[in-house]
Formats: structure tokens, sequence, C-alpha cells
């Protein structure tokens, strides 16, 4: 989650100001551990290949909050990708009990928790890279949901660099376009030393990932080599989305059966559309709509609004509230059109395709989303995917349209749920392995 704050988010905060002599200490911390042999032992903390050893990677992926779908998918199955490719792996991070899966192959090594509590972040990194060096490895993973503090960051890729290491980012959400879409002014002195940050980070990476080609071209913007940025799309987990059969009819258990169901699933958060257009949409439809039904899944600060709306609306509307990762597809199976109402007035708005969006596509379900640059790209291959004008009047248009052919949306889209494999993890995850291994040839 973003975090606000000076000490985060300030270039040259007061915890950023001392840095200079803190990156000293760690500069020769580096050089001592630059001195240590890394081979022998286990080799914990790496991707290591059975090839040549002249042209042996390696790999460490290192993490800062617990493991758990949706966020680590991408590890998940790249990992799994690379140890298809014959390489060994092995994950970086903190135990709490609850982690999710690791990649098939993969081993586990904890990371000593920062002893003092003053200067914790340079600790957690002084800590983090002294491990990924003494296990010998080349590269490090950094995913951009478990690394949202770009100071922290940037000192943390300084101190690998300084060890010769190799770095691979997947920053997810950029950091200062997300920033940005939630509301923080792009003349602003915060969005100006958040952008500063980030493209002293993306300057220092081997290999940088985009979820769409728009958010690639953002990132080009900064000055990266195209041959440095991989568009690789956050799509949808084969495994859970297309081979794994209805487990719980929230239909029949919602006393839905017969309606035509609208949903939406998500955080419940003010830049997601929910009071500009999914309210009022609900709104309209149930005035119009005799036998329309409503399915929410999620939490998050704007869920009392939807508490108000469902007293109020002559029409059932479904409040779930946990709705794990694992039950999505059956969630997004109860519904008739899915309903992705994402903000399009900002860069980062104009450049996603919410992962949602493949999840429903995948299952058959109709979608209405705002229409982006990024959307009207999918929406040439997929004849399932509809697009609005960011107003409540245009969804209502392209609701009705979908209504009306509704029937022969769902036959066309039966044919087009193959297509859909080709942005899913498990197929992105081996152009990533690919990748990688040219990135640190």
């Amino acid at each position: 989650m973003l975090r606000l704050r000076k000490s985060n988010l300030a270039g040259r905060s007061n915890d950023a100001a001392s840095f200079d002599g803190r990156l000293s200490l760690g500069l020769s911390m580096a050089r001592l551990l630059a001195g240590l042999k890394s081979g022998g032992g286990a080799r914990a903390g790496c991707v290591e290949t059975g090839r040549n050893i002249m042209n042996s990677l390696s790999v460490s992926f290192v993490f800062r909050n617990p493991i758990k779908a949706p966020i680590n998918l991408r590890e998940h199955h790249v990992t799994n990708a690379l140890v298809e490719r014959g390489h060994r792996v092995v994950w970086f991070g903190y135990r709490t009990g609850k982690d999710g899966r690791l990649g098939s192959g993969a081993e586990w090594r904890d990371l000593p928790r920062p002893p003092l509590p003053l200067g914790r972040d340079h600790q957690e990194i002084m800590l983090a890279a002294s491990r990924i060096h003494l296990a010998g490895c080349h590269a490090v993973w950094i995913s951009g949901w478990s690394w949202r503090s770009l100071d922290t960051l940037r000192r943390f890729v300084v101190l690998l660099r300084c060890l010769g290491k190799k770095v691979i980012y997947d920053p997810i959400d950029p950091v200062p376009e997300y920033a940005e879409a939630r509301g923080l002014a792009r003349n602003s002195p915060l969005f100006c030393r958040l952008a500063g940050e980030a493209r002293r980070v993306y300057g220092k990476c081997d290999l940088i990932l985009a979820v769409t080609e728009e958010l690639r071209q953002m990132l080009l913007a900064t000055g990266l080599a195209p041959e440095r940025v991989l568009t690789a799309h956050w799509g949808p987990d084969v495994e859970l989305f297309l081979e794994t059969p209805l487990q719980v009819d929230l239909r029949s258990r919602h006393n839905l059966e017969g309606k035509l169901v609208i949903g939406w699933l998500g955080t419940m958060s003010p830049f997601k559309g929910i009071q500009e257009i999914l309210l009022p949409l609900f709104r309209e439809l149930s005035r119009s709509l005799p036998n329309v039904g409503f399915l929410v899944g999620g939490h998050g600060s704007l869920l009392s609004e939807f508490q108000t709306l469902q007293r109020e609306l002559p029409a059932p509307l479904v409040l779930v509230q946990d709705v794990p990762y694992d039950t999505a597809p059956d969630f997004t199976r109860a519904v008739d059109v899915y309903v992705v109402p994402t903000n399009p007035n900002t860069a980062f708005g104009q450049s996603i395709t919410p992962v949602k969006i493949f999840d429903a596509l995948a299952l058959g379900i109709p979608v209405l989303t705002t229409e982006t640059a990024a959307t009207r790209r999918l929406s040439e291959k997929f004849s399932g995917l509809h697009l609005a004008n960011y107003t409540v009047d245009g969804y209502l248009r392209s609701m009705r349209r979908i209504l009306a052919d509704i029937a022969g949306i769902r036959a066309r889209m039966a044919a087009e749920c193959g297509l859909v494999r080709a942005y899913s993890h498990q197929v992105v995850s081996r152009e990533i392995a690919e990748a990688v291994e040219t990135a640190l040839a």
C-alpha cells in the first residue's frame, strides 16, 4: 500500500538526508562482502543453471511482505518457469505463518529481523543484501508490491549495485503514477520527488517489467532503452480460472437465481470509479430493469456507501466482504455482466487493464469497463470486452447494448476463452524467464 508520508516519499526527507553517511557504512560493508567467497554450501536465495559454470546465472527473490495471492502469483509462476528451464530458486523473506504457496521447486530462506528500532529500513536492506551476496547470487528480483517506498528501494538498489548485482524490477503499479491516480497533483513537489526517485531506480535496473504496453511506453519516456523494458501482462491463473470447477454456487446461496446479476469485485477505494460510476449506475439499473440483482465483493473505506445503497435499492444488492483469491472464480461465475469502472483521468488510469478483466474473460463473462488507451487495445482481441465513456449515461448506454445481445455475446466469447491463455501467468512467466536469462547473460 502506498503511504503518503514525507519520510517515505520525499527524495531528501530527514531520513534520506542522512543517507550519505549511512551509505559510507554500506559501501564499507559492500567492499568487505565483496572479498568473501560466494561459492559453496547450498547457495541459498538464488536461481542457478545447470549450464557451463562460465554461463551460469543466479537470481534471488526478496520479499518484505507476507507471500499471498494474487500479489505474489507472478513470482510463483516465474519460479516455476525458471525451474523448468533447469534453474534453482530460493526465496528470501519473513515468515508469518500465513504465507501462500511458493513456486514449485523453490526453497525458503528467512531474512533476519533488524535488531534495532531506529533506522530499521537501513538495517533491513543491509541484512538482505549481505544474505544475497553470501548466497552467491548475481541478481535480485524486486516486486513493486513488496517494495513501495522508493527512498528505501533506491538505497537498496544502490547497495546491490555496489555489490556487483544486477536488478530485475517489476513495478506492477509504478509509484508516482499510482500516487497521482489516488489524488496527488502531478505538478506538486511531492510528485516531482517521487518521479525523480523512480527515474533513479529505473536507471540502475537491468530489466524492468510493465503489465501493459501503455505502461511500457510510460517507462520508456523516462529515457530507458527499449530492450530493458518488457511488456509482461498480469492475466489470470489458468489453473484457478480455466481448470477449477465451480465450488460454491453464490447465486443459490444469496437468492439470486433467475436474476440478471451485475457484479463488481475489488478494493472499495475512492479512485476506483465507485462514487462516480458504480453506485449511480446501480441506482439507474434498479429502476429500469425489473429482474436485476447486484453482487459486490470486497472491502475498504467506501464499504459504508455500499451498505447505504443496499438499504435504499428496490433490487437485491448482495455484499460479500471476504472474497479470497482462490474463491474469485466462483464469484465471477455468479454474475452476468462484470463492471470495471476504472477512472481514465490520469496517465495511470489510461494505461492499466485490471486483472479482473482477464479473470472474467477467461470464464466467458462479458465485461463493461471504461474506454482508455489500454482497454481499446485489449478490446480489439476480445469481443466480450465492452467499453464506455466515463459517465453514468455512457455506462448505461453500453450496458443496454450488452443486455440486448447477451446470449450472442456469451456464444462468441465461448470461442475466445482460449485466447486468454496468452495473457495468463503460466504463459507470460515463460516469456519473463527468457528475458531474465537474456538480461543476465
